[in-house]
C-alpha cells in the first residue's frame, strides 16, 4: 500500500526518505541545514519554521521516575525558555523531557546558527518529518485460512508458553505507536486511558481512537489481537494495550517524542515502534536510553530497504531492533542488516565508550512475511515488513514479564536474543540477516524461569559428530546439533523425554530429570540403521509400452526386492523394474556390494499389449530392517487421455456487500486419465492482474476437488455501484461473472469555507456528504489542516440523501501564512482547499496604526477602524473617509454593494450599514 503524499507545510521541515544518503552526519540533517537556511531566506516574513533545540544535560538521569525526569527538564531548560522568550521572532510551542531539548517556532530571520549560538544548547535540527509507514506487501486475508494459530504465533512458540507458563501477557502493558487503532475491531481490546493522538507539534489531540491507515491497527493486533475471526492472530492477547498515533502519512520528530513519553508516562513495560528512515539519526539515542532508563524496553523494525542498510531508531543500539523471517524460517529480502561501525555510522567518538565497537542490525528476527493481522472497519490483512516483525518480539516481550516474576526488560531482551534459533543452523554466527536468529519465546522463558539447560553431543558407534540431528524435549523446546554434534536446551522444572533423530539412525529417547536451575548433560549415541526418505511419484496412469521414473533418498540399505502387491491383474511379465539402472528380476532379493546411502533412480515400464493395474512392494533391508514401503496402484490402459481440470462448479456471486465476506468456492474435476498438478485460482478484476490468489492442486483422473474461498471485502476496498469481474481459472479453463458491489459510499459534494481568516479566528467549514451508495449506511468525514488530522465526524445517511458536517478549526493553533485544508472519505477526498491565515495584506491604515480587518474571511474588510469590532463607527468611518486615497487606492475591499468596477460611494457605506444591522 502506498501512502499519499503529505501536503508541504509552512513549516520548514526536513524529510527523511528511505535511502537519503544524510546518516554520516552524527544528527543525521546538518547535511539538509543549508537548504532550510536557504529557503527561509527567500520566503515572505510571514514564513516560520520549527526547530528542535537539543541541551547538554540528560534530565532523565536526575531520578528513577518520569516525574523526576519532567522536573529536571523544566528547570534544566528554564534559563533557555526565558532567553527565547524574550525574542521577538520565536515562540516556544513544546518542552521535551525524554529528551532534552525545547520545540520553537521562529521566523525565517531566525536562522539555525543564530539559536545555535544561544547559551546551553548543544544542538539544533528541523522538527523533521518521518515517513510514514509502507508495507512490502497488503493483501486482504480471512482468519479462517490460516489454521487455529497464524504461522507466526508458531514459529516463536508463543501457543507453547500460554499452555506451559499460564500467561497470555496478563499484567503487562505494550503501548504502539502507530498510525492509530480501529479499538471497535472485534480483535482489539485498549488498556483503559490506552489512547492518545499527537499532531506534528507533539501536542494532545482529543479525538476517539481511529486508524485512517490501517498500519496500527494490524500491528496492534499482532502484539494483542485476538480470535473472534477464527485464527488466534496476537502473540500476547492478555497484555494492556496501549496506543498512539504519533503517525498520518509521515510523522515529526515532536509527534515521535511526544508519543514515546506518554508511553512511558503511563509507565508501560515495552514501546512498539515500528517506524523509522533510512540512515544514522542521532536524535533517536537520548530518548531510547531515557526510556530504559525509566523501565521501558524499545523494540523497534530494522528496516525494508534490505541487506547493507539499517534506519533508525532501529539502528540505535539500545533498541531492539528486529528484522523479518518467512513462514520457512528464512529471512525476506527486503528485511534490513547491516554491520554498523559506531564511530564511522555515528560520526561520534564517545559512543565507542558507551557502545560495542561494531555491532549487527537487527539483535534478532521474528516473523514478517505475509502475517495476517486485523484491519480497520473489522476486517483482515496480510501486510509483509519489518513492522510486522517488531510487534512478535514485543509480544513475545511480554509473554516473558508474564511468566517470570520480577524480570527486568533488560533480562527480558537477552533471554530472547541468546535463545533465539539461527536458521542457518545452531554453528551459525550472528549476522546482518538473521542477528543472533528468530525468537524462541518457549526457550526464553524457560530460560527466563527454572533456567534448566539440557546439554549433550550426539555422536554414531564410532565416536564421531553427528551434526544436524533434531534434538527435542517434552517441554517442546527443540533443536539441531551442531557440526560437533552439540546441543542446549532450556526446560522447566520437571522429568523431559529427550528425544534424538537423524536420517540413517535409529532414534534414541532418554529421559531426564532437572529442576533449580540446574544444567544435566545428556550424551547420545546414535547406531546406524536403514531408512527411506519419502517414496512418492508412482505414476497412477501410464500407456501400454510406457515408463516412468521416481527417486527415492536411502541409507545403510544393503539389499532390495521388489515385487508386486496382491490386487495387481496386469500380466507380471509385461513389467520390467530398473533400479540404479540395474534391472531387476520382481520378487528376487538384489544385494548391493556396498551398503548404499543417497538418492536412488527407480524406472518401471510396460511391455506388450495388457491393461490392467498394478502395485509396487518395495522391501529394503540393513541394520535395524528390514522397511517395505508399498507404492501405487498404477493403472495400465491403451490410449490414457492427458489431465484437464474442468471448472464443473462455481459461486456466481452477483451481488458482494462491502465490509462483508465474498464466499467463493468452486468445484475442479480432472477429466482427463492422467494425474497433475495445476494451480487453480480466484481472481477479481483482471485474472492476469494483481488480485490472484491460486491455490495448488493435484489430482487423479476423474477426480474432484470443492476449493472454498471466503475473502473479507474491506470498507474502501471497491466503490459500491461498481461492478467488477470475477471468476476462476485452471490451466484448461477460465470462468467469469460480473460482481456489483453493494453497500453504502460517501462523496463529497460541497463544501462552505472562506478563503482568508484573520489569525485567531475561528475557522468554520461545512461540508455536504452524499451516500452514493444502494444502502443506507454510516462513514466517517476526516478534516485536516496543513496535511495534519484535526478531526473526524460520524455521517450517514439513505442511498442518494445527503448529511451536512460542520468543523472548526482555532487559527490561533497557527503562525499567519497561505495553508491548505482537505475532507476526506473512504472513498472520496477533496483536493486541497487554500486559505489565508491573516492578517491580509489588506488596505493599510484609514484612522489611526490599526489596519482594517476582514472578521468573517470574505474579502471585504467591514472592521473599517481595526479595533477588531464591528460597529456603527465602522459604517462612521467608512462615510467620513470614503473618498480619502487610501480608501479609493483600495477600493476593491471596500466594495459592499458589489458593483463593478468597485468604486467606494454611499451605496457601499449603505450596504455595510445594512450589513450591520443583520
Amino acid at each position: 500500500m502506498s501512502d499519499k503524499d503529505r501536503q508541504t507545510s509552512r513549516r520548514s521541515t526536513l524529510k527523511l526518505v528511505s535511502g537519503a544518503a544524510v546518516g554520516t552526519t552524527g544528527m543525521g540533517t546538518a547535511a539538509a541545514a543549508s537548504d532550510d537556511e536557504q529557503e527561509a531566506s527567500e520566503t515572505t516574513d510571514d514564513a516560520r519554521s520549527q526547530w528542535v533545540l537539543r541541551l547538554d544535560e540528560t534530565p532523565v538521569r536526575a531520578g528513577p521516575s518520569a516525574e523526576d525526569a519532567k522536573l529536571a527538564a523544566e528547570q534544566s531548560q528554564q534559563p533557555l525558555v526565558e532567553t527565547l522568550r524574550s525574542m521577538p521572532t520565536v515562540s516556544v510551542e513544546r518542552r521535551c523531557w525524554l529528551t532534552n531539548a525545547v520545540l520553537v517556532e521562529s521566523r525565517a530571520e531566525a536562522a539555525q546558527s543564530e539559536l545555535s549560538a544561544l547559551s546551553g544548547v548543544r544542538d539544533v535540527h528541523p522538527n523533521f518529518e518521518v515517513p510514514g509507514p509502507e508495507p512490502v506487501e497488503e493483501q486482504p486475508a480471512t482468519p479462517q485460512d490460516h489454521g487455529q494459530y497464524t504461522y507466526g504465533l508458531d514459529q516463536i512458540n508463543a501457543p507453547d508458553v500460554w499452555e506451559q507458563f499460564n500467561t497470555t501477557g496478563e499484567g503487562v502493558s505494550v503501548a504502539v505507536l502507530d498510525t492509530g487503532v480501529d479499538a471497535d475491531h472485534p480483535d482489539i481490546d485498549l488498556a483503559e486511558d490506552g489512547w492518545a493522538f499527537f499532531d506534528a507539534d507533539g501536542n494532545m489531540v482529543d479525538a476517539d481512537p481511529f486508524d485512517p491507515n490501517g498500519h496500527g491497527t494490524h500491528v496492534s493486533g499482532i502484539v494483542a489481537g485476538g480470535s473472534s475471526g477464527g485464527a488466534h492472530i496476537g502473540v500476547a492477547p492478555g497484555v494492556d494495550l496501549y496506543n498512539a498515533k504519533v503517525l498520518d502519512n509521515g510523522g515529526t520528530f515532536a509527534q515521535i517524542i511526544a508519543g514515546m513519553e506518554w508511553a512511558v508516562e503511563q509507565g508501560v513495560d515495552v514501546i512498539n515502534m515500528s517506524l523509522g528512515a533510512t540512515g544514522f539519526f542521532d536524535v533517536y539515542i537520548d530518548p531510547v536510553q531515557s526510556a530504559i532508563e525509566l523501565g521501558t524496553l524499545v523494540v523497534t523494525s530494522a528496516g525494508n530497504s534490505g541487506p547493507g542498510s539499517s534506519g533508525s531508531p532501529g539502528n540505535v543500539y539500545d533498541t531492539f531492533s528486529i528484522g523479518a523471517s518467512n513462514a520457512n524460517r528464512d529471512i525476506a529480502g527486503f528485511s534490513s542488516g547491516d554491520l554498523v561501525q559506531t564511530e564511522a555510522a555515528w560520526d561520534a567518538w564517545w559512543l565507542v565508550d558507551v557502545w560495542p565497537i561494531n555491532y549487527y542490525v537487527p539483535d534478532v528476527s521474528a516473523p514478517g512475511v505475509s502475517v495476517l493481522s486485523s484491519y480497520p472497519n473489522g476486517s483482515y490483512a496480510r501486510l509483509s515488513g519489518t513492522s510486522m516483525a517488531s510487534p512478535h518480539t514485543a509480544g513475545a516481550t511480554a509473554l516473558l514479564l508474564g511468566a517470570a516474576d520480577g524480570l527486568t526488560i533488560e533480562e527480558a531482551q537477552e533471554y530472547l536474543t541468546v535463545t533465539a534459533r539461527h536458521g542457518g543452523g545452531p554453528d551459525a554466527t550472528p549476522g546482518p540477516r538473521y542477528g543472533e536468529g528468530i525468537i524462541d519465546a518457549l526457550a526464553a522463558a524457560a530460560a527466563a524461569t527454572d533456567g534448566n539447560v539440557v546439554e549433550g553431543t550426539v555422536t554414531d558407534a564410532n565416536g564421531n559428530p553427528v551434526p544436524g540431528a533434531t534434538v527435542e524435549t517434552a517441554f517442546g523446546t527443540d533443536i539441531e546439533t551442531g557440526v560437533d554434534g552439540s546441543f542446549e536446551l532450556y526446560v522447566a522444572d520437571g522429568q523431559w523425554d529427550v528425544a534424538v533423530d537423524q536420517f540413517g539412525y535409529g532414534t534414541v529417547t532418554e529421559s531426564i530429570d532437572v529442576s533449580g536451575g540446574e544444567t544435566v548433560t545428556q550424551d547420545v549415541t546414535l547406531d546406524p540403521a536403514v531408512d527411506v526418505g519419502p517414496l512418492a511419484g508412482q505414476a497412477d496412469v501410464m500407456g501400454i509400452n510406457d515408463t516412468f521414473e521416481f527417486s527415492v533418498v536411502l541409507a545403510n540399505v544393503e539389499s532390495l526386492t521388489v515385487d508386486v502387491t496382491g490386487d495387481t491383474d496386469v500380466d507380471t511379465d509385461s513389467l520390467t523394474v530398473f533400479v540404479k539402472d540395474q534391472q531387476v528380476t520382481l520378487g528376487e532379493e538384489v544385494t548391493f556390494p556396498e551398503p548404499v546411502s543417497g538418492s536412488v533412480q527407480i524406472t518401471v515400464g510396460t511391455q506388450g499389449p495388457g491393461t490392467g493395474q498394478f502395485g509396487l512392494v518395495h522391501e529394503f533391508d540393513g541394520p535395524d530392517g528390514p522397511l517395505t514401503v508399498e507404492t501405487g496402484p498404477t493403472e495400465v490402459m491403451v490410449d490414457p487421455d492427458p489431465a484437464y481440470f474442468d471448472i464443473v462448479e462455481w459461486g456466481q456471486t452477483e451481488n458482494a456487500e462491502i465490509g462483508g465476506t465474498l464466499n467463493e468456492y468452486c468445484i475442479v474435476e480432472n477429466t482427463g486419465d492422467r494425474t497433475a498438478t495445476q494451480d487453480v485460482a480466484w481472481w477479481l478484476g483482471d485474472p492476469n492482474g494483481t488480485d490472484v490468489f491460486p491455490t495448488r492442486v493435484t489430482l487423479q483422473g476423474g477426480e474432484q476437488v470443492e476449493i472454498p474461498f471466503p475473502i473479507g471485502i474491506p470498507a474502501a476496498f471497491i466503490p459500491p455501484g461498481t461492478q467488477v469481474p470475477h471468476g476462476w481459472f485452471t490451466d484448461d479453463q477460465l470462468v467469469e461473472t460480473l460482481a456489483t458491489f453493494v453497500g453504502a459510499g460517501f462523496q463529497i459534494t460541497g463544501v462552505d469555507a472562506p478563503a482568508r481568516l484573520d489569525r485567531g479566528a475561528t475557522l468554520e467549514l461545512t461540508a455536504t456528504v452524499l451516500n452514493f451508495g444502494s444502502q443506507e449506511g454510516e462513514s466517517t468525514l476526516s478534516y485536516s489542516f496543513d496535511g495534519i488530522f484535526v478531526d473526524s465526524a460520524d455521517i450517514s445517511a439513505a442511498p442518494g440523501e445527503a448529511d451536512t458536517v460542520t468543523f472548526e478549526f482555532d487559527t490561533s493553533r497557527v503562525v499567519r501564512g497561505e495553508y491548505q485544508h482537505a475532507l476526506s472519505t473512504a472513498y472520496d477526498a477533496t483536493d486541497p482547499i487554500p486559505i489565508r491565515v491573516g492578517p491580509s495584506q489588506g488596505p493599510p491604515a484609514i484612522v489611526g496604526d490599526s489596519q482594517p480587518r476582514d472578521l468573517d474571511g470574505d474579502g471585504l474588510f467591514e472592521d473599517i477602524d481595526g479595533d477588531g469590532q464591528f460597529t456603527v463607527s465602522d459604517v462612521q468611518t467608512l462615510f467620513s473617509n470614503r473618498n480619502s486615497d487610501v480608501v479609493r487606492n483600495n477600493a476593491q475591499f471596500f466594495n459592499f454593494d458589489g458593483e463593478e468596477p468597485a468604486d467606494v460611494g454611499v451605496g457601499d457605506v449603505q450596504a455595510l450599514f445594512q450589513l450591520l444591522q443583520e
